[in-house]
């Protein structure tokens, strides 16, 4: 199951299938033996999508409520994992597999049942803390606690629960990706604090140190996850106060990495994806660009363009990864939205690669929303917008620039697989708000070729937009649109369709 969810195709092209499989890895690794009905769950109705004529109800997966599968893990699993078990299941980075597979899993149910593996397993290390100590499968080490800090040992089967559920209702099962790769000084102490903060009085006494464990636990797994080995460690910082040296260093490393990707072993991958990003944070520093000189090369895009223009297509698929971690630096340096622009324009730009198209735009448009509705049921990033529970923010998507995502719409128009065309229009639909460039006729006549698209909601997008721009610039054409349309059918004269064919 985990060599099979890793492909890339099924990743980005198949989020129905890899969420029914990432399923059933959580609840094999849980231990719960009896599979959810999810079909025959009663659940309340969904949000209805965005009122635009003619879009099409799309969910792609199983209809059902979040807290019932809470519910069903929570019956059917004690919550607590010995990592050596995961071990023994996965092999030695069987850990660090559980959260890359985390991160390149694009529906909500998928995410929850990876979120609770992990949760589970930071409860059976705190468990195994209150035992003394506990040997991590990073290397043998102990982790010392004070007489006062949460264990899971004094947590009960209740109390997991509750905390899983706190957390899954705030939509930590989905954020969760944001900070696996990186994590502010202060975020250990601010988000169980956040989360406390909007807690009942009575679960507050009750659930405020398993929250702020399990928490802790969840931070440190993450910490482990994107942990360098110690050679590369100790050759980037004793280089990181010279700008010469560390330029040196990160050239060097950069030319290792596609040889580090060529070997089978996933953990040599692993450790190429991290070193290209460590070393694109760091080149991006303040402390970085203050010593950098006017003209002088890019050393990020030096790093980018070793991985997109190599020839190997295993070198290439680590570009969609090191995107969405250097998106995640930029919601917190936003005046590093410039290079991560230009970063995601060099890898689309001679990209054929379907899959891997697919999954930087997944990435940015993850990278643009907001939450503003509860994450409670079934879906992906596209049903998720459609419905309104995410939404994204124009102005972040015009910093990227209108150009990167039409790149990105024509990389994916060739291909026909239902999640490339869900994708496409949601491409269009960010498209379409932003704001336009060139004449009204070239505006036209570039919709026009959208309208050819074979998904109905982005034909629809795109005859939408001629309506709309030959109402406003040309007027007399609109007119003669409509009397034409109307000529031949009354009924028909509110079809954008047939309006935008006739213009």
């Amino acid at each position: 199951l985990r060599q099979w969810l890793a492909l890339p195709t099924v990743a980005s092209c198949h989020p129905h299938i890899q969420s029914i499989v990432t399923e059933a890895l959580g609840l094999r690794l849980l231990g719960v033996k009896k599979v959810l009905e999810t079909t025959n769950v009663a659940s309340s109705p969904a949000p209805s999508p965005p009122n635009i004529s003619g879009r099409q109800t799309v969910t792609g997966v199983a209809d059902y409520v979040q807290g019932v599968a809470v519910d069903h893990l929570c019956a059917s699993s004690s919550l607590v994992l010995d990592e050596h078990a995961i071990i023994d299941a996965l092999g030695p980075s069987g850990i660090d597999d559980i959260i890359y597979l985390y991160s390149i899993c694009r529906t909500s149910s998928g995410r929850l049942h990876l979120f609770a593996v992990l949760f589970a397993i930071a409860a059976g290390r705190l468990a195994s803390s209150a035992e003394g100590g506990y040997h991590g499968s990073h290397g043998t080490h102990s982790q010392q606690h004070s007489p006062h800090s949460p264990t899971a040992g004094a947590f009960t089967h209740n109390q997991l629960c509750r905390t899983l559920r706190i957390l899954t209702d705030r939509s930590l099962h989905w954020h969760f990706q944001a900070i696996i790769l990186y994590q502010s000084h202060s975020l250990s102490k601010d988000l169980p604090a956040q989360i406390c903060s909007e807690m009942e009085m009575g679960d507050l006494r009750d659930l405020k140190a398993p929250v702020t464990g399990i928490i802790g636990g969840l931070l440190a797994l993450c910490s482990n996850y994107r942990r360098l080995p110690d050679m590369l460690t100790t050759m980037i910082h004793t280089a990181a106060d010279d700008y010469v040296a560390l330029c040196q260093v990160a050239k060097e490393c950069c030319a290792t990495i596609p040889y580090m990707v060529r070997e089978d072993a996933d953990s040599l991958k692993r450790t190429g994806t991290l070193l290209a990003y460590h070393l694109l944070r760091l080149v991006r520093s303040p402390q970085f660009l203050g010593y950098a000189k006017e003209g002088e090369e890019d050393v990020s895009k030096t790093i980018m363009a070793t991985i997109t223009s190599n020839t190997t297509l295993k070198v290439r698929e680590l570009a969609p990864d090191i995107i969405a971690a250097f998106g995640v630096l930029c919601r917190t340096n936003p005046h590093q939205v410039a290079t991560y622009a230009e970063l995601l324009r060099l890898a689309v730009v001679k990209e054929k690669n379907v899959p891997i198209l697919m999954a930087i735009a997944l990435s940015v448009l993850e990278a643009c929303t907001v939450q503003y509705g509860a994450l409670t049921r079934e879906g992906d990033l596209i049903s998720f917008c459609r419905s309104g529970d995410l939404q994204i923010l124009l102005k972040s998507a015009e910093l990227l620039g209108s150009s990167l995502f039409w790149l990105l719409y024509w990389g994916l128009r060739g291909t026909q697989i239902f999640a490339v065309q869900r994708v496409r229009y949601l491409l269009l639909c960010v498209q379409a708000a932003l704001p336009q460039k060139g004449t009204s006729a070239a505006q036209v006549a570039l919709w026009a070729r959208c309208m050819a698209d074979p998904c109905p909601s982005a034909a629809l997008v795109a005859s939408l937009q001629i309506v709309r721009i030959s109402a406003v610039s040309h007027h007399e054409t609109y007119e003669r649109a409509v009397g034409k349309v109307q000529a031949i059918d009354p009924a028909s004269v509110g079809n954008s369709y047939l309006l935008a064919e006739s213009i």
